[in-house]
C-alpha cells in the first residue's frame, strides 16, 4: 500500500551497498531504521532536486534504506544528514569530499555527546567521561592529529 510518499509494508528489504573506497557505516553512523520518505516528499522537504538527493546517495553522504524493486526510503536521521549536507555546501562551500568528512566527524561527536549524557543520567559520568576521551583521542588520531 502506497499514500503520497510513505511506503506503508509490513516486510521491507534493506539493500547495502558499500565499496571499499567508501566511508565505512561505523565512522558514518548510518540510520538502522527503515525510512519511510520517498525521493519524491524528500525533494520537497528539503528543497533538494531529485538528482541531488540520487548524487549524495551515490557519493556516499546518505545511505536510504531500498525497498525490494531499489525505491529509496529515507529515513529521519538521513533527513537531517541531508539538511547537514546541504548547509555545508551551500553556505560554506564545501566540495563533498568536505562535507562527507565534516558528516562523519560530526557524528562521531555527536556519540561521545550521547555517551556523556547517557553517563549524567545513570551517576556513572567519570566511567563514560573516560571512554568519552579515549573516542575522541581515537578520532583525532585518525585524522593525523595527536592531542
Amino acid at each position: 500500500m502506497t499514500n503520497r510518499g510513505w511506503i506503508i509494508s509490513k516486510t521491507v528489504s534493506v539493500n547495502s551497498r558499500i565499496t571499499d573506497s567508501e566511508i565505512d557505516n561505523d565512522q558514518m553512523n548510518f540510520d538502522p531504521v527503515i525510512g519511510v520518505y520517498t525521493i519524491s516528499v524528500v525533494s520537497d522537504m528539503i528543497s533538494m532536486h531529485p538528482n541531488t538527493l540520487r548524487k549524495y546517495d551515490k557519493h556516499g553522504l546518505v545511505r536510504p534504506s531500498r525497498t525490494d524493486g531499489r525505491r529509496r526510503l529515507y529515513s529521519e536521521t538521513d533527513l537531517l544528514r541531508l539538511q547537514i549536507v546541504k548547509l555545508l555546501t551551500e553556505r560554506y562551500g564545501l566540495n563533498l569530499e568536505g562535507a562527507k568528512l565534516i558528516l562523519a566527524l560530526s557524528m562521531k561527536v555527536k556519540e561521545v555527546v550521547e555517551l556523556l549524557e547517557q553517563g549524567v543520567d545513570k551517576n556513572v559520568y567519570k566511567n563514560s567521561a573516560k571512554i568519552a576521551s579515549s573516542e575522541l583521542r581515537q578520532l583525532f588520531l585518525e585524522l593525523g592529529i595527536k592531542i
